[in-house]
C-alpha cells in the first residue's frame, strides 16, 4: 500500500512537468539524465562519471551533480576547498579526483558542477557543454533530457518501491525509450547472464552491462593485495555485499567487514574503534573523503579501492543518439 502511494506520488510529479504545469528547464547541448532503480549500490554515478569522461573525449562536456544542495558552484577544474565533501559531497569528491586522472585534454573539456539547482549550474559554468550529463537525473523532472539511462542489477527484479522495499521506481515506471544499464558491482570484468529467471530476464534486457576493475592505492600509488595482508574493509555504501565480493574476487584479503549506513559521516571515536582491531584499513573511493575528513592522518596509510567499470554495449548510442538513446 505505503508503496503504491510513493509510485503515485512520483506518477503526479512528473506528470505536472509533461503536462507543462510546472516549466522544464532546456539546456543547450544533449542531455543525458543517469538514475538507477535501487536507492543506493547501484552503480548510478560511477556510471555518470564514465558517460561524462567519455562525453569529454568527444568534445566539451559537463557533470552535473546534486551535492549537498545548495547553489551551484564549480568543483573541476577549480582550487580545493578545506571541507570538500560539505562543500561538494561524496559523488562530487569522487568526481573530482576521476577527473584529475584523466588524460589533460579530455580534462580540460570537462566541468564538474555542484548544486541543486542544475539548470543555472549548466548555464553558468559550462554553457558551452556539447553533452551534459545529470547523476541522478531520471527523476529530476526539471531538466529536460535527450537521453535516460537507467542503471539496474543483480536483484532488483520482482523487487518493490519505498518505502516497503529498496527500490526508487519499479520496471513498471522506466520509459520505454531509456536505455537499461545492467551494473553488476560484485562482478570482474563484464558479467555473464545470471541464471535466475527475474536477474536473466532484466539482462537479456539491457542494452549496456558493466562489471569491474578493483585495485587498491595506497600513498599515492597501486598497493599490491599481498603487501595488504588481512585487513579491515570500511564500507558505507548502499550495497556493501558487492564491494566485499569484488574485492575478494580481486585478490583482498578481507578478514573482517566494517558496515555504516550509505553517506556516514564518520567520528575520531569510530575511527579509533576500527583501529584498535589492529588490522590495515581498507575502504571505498567513495567512503574515503569522508574517512580523512575524520582523521586527515590517516590519509596515506589507508588503502582505497578504485573500481574502474568494464563495459560492453552501446555507449555511441547514449552520448550521439538513435534507436533507444534518444
Amino acid at each position: 500500500m505505503l508503496d503504491a502511494l510513493w509510485t503515485a506520488g512520483v506518477r503526479a510529479h512528473r506528470g505536472l512537468y509533461a503536462r507543462g504545469w510546472l516549466r522544464r528547464a532546456e539546456l543547450g547541448g544533449r542531455v543525458i539524465a543517469v538514475g538507477a532503480l535501487r536507492a543506493g549500490g547501484s552503480g548510478k554515478s560511477p556510471i555518470a562519471r564514465l558517460l561524462a569522461a567519455e562525453a569529454a573525449a568527444r568534445g566539451p562536456a559537463a557533470l552535473l551533480l546534486r551535492g549537498p544542495g545548495g547553489a551551484p558552484r564549480l568543483a573541476w577544474p577549480g582550487p580545493g576547498v578545506q571541507d570538500e565533501v560539505g562543500c561538494w559531497g561524496d559523488e562530487g569528491v569522487e568526481a573530482v579526483e576521476a577527473a584529475r586522472r584523466l588524460p589533460r585534454d579530455v580534462g580540460e573539456r570537462l566541468r564538474v558542477i555542484v548544486g541543486s539547482d542544475r539548470a543555472a549550474g549548466a548555464a553558468r559554468w559550462a554553457p558551452e557543454a556539447a553533452r551534459v550529463v545529470l547523476d541522478d537525473g531520471w527523476t529530476h523532472w526539471r531538466v529536460a533530457p535527450d537521453a535516460v539511462v537507467v542503471a539496474v542489477g543483480p536483484g532488483d527484479a520482482g523487487q518493490r518501491a519505498l518505502p516497503c522495499g529498496p527500490l526508487r521506481l519499479t520496471l513498471r515506471e522506466v520509459p520505454a525509450e531509456a536505455t537499461l544499464w545492467y551494473h553488476d558491482g560484485g562482478c570482474l570484468g563484464v558479467p555473464a547472464p545470471p541464471a535466475g529467471r527475474l536477474d536473466g530476464a532484466l539482462y537479456a534486457r539491457a542494452q549496456v552491462r558493466s562489471g569491474v576493475a578493483v585495485e587498491a592505492w595506497r600513498g599515492g600509488a597501486v598497493a599490491r593485495w599481498d603487501e595488504l595482508g588481512r585487513c579491515l574493509l570500511v564500507c558505507a555504501t548502499g550495497a556493501p555485499q558487492r564491494v566485499v565480493m569484488a574485492a575478494r574476487r580481486a585478490g583482498a584479503q578481507v578478514a573482517e567487514v566494517a558496515r555504516f549506513g550509505d553517506h556516514h559521516r564518520f567520528t575520531r571515536d569510530e575511527i579509533a574503534a576500527l583501529a584498535a582491531k589492529g588490522l590495515p584499513l581498507l575502504t571505498t573511493s567513495k567512503d574515503a573523503p569522508r574517512l580523512f575528513a575524520a582523521a586527515p592522518e590517516l590519509r596515506g596509510e589507508v588503502a582505497v579501492l578504485r573500481l574502474r567499470l568494464c563495459v560492453a554495449g552501446g555507449l555511441g548510442v547514449i552520448l550521439e543518439g538513435g534507436p533507444g538513446g534518444a
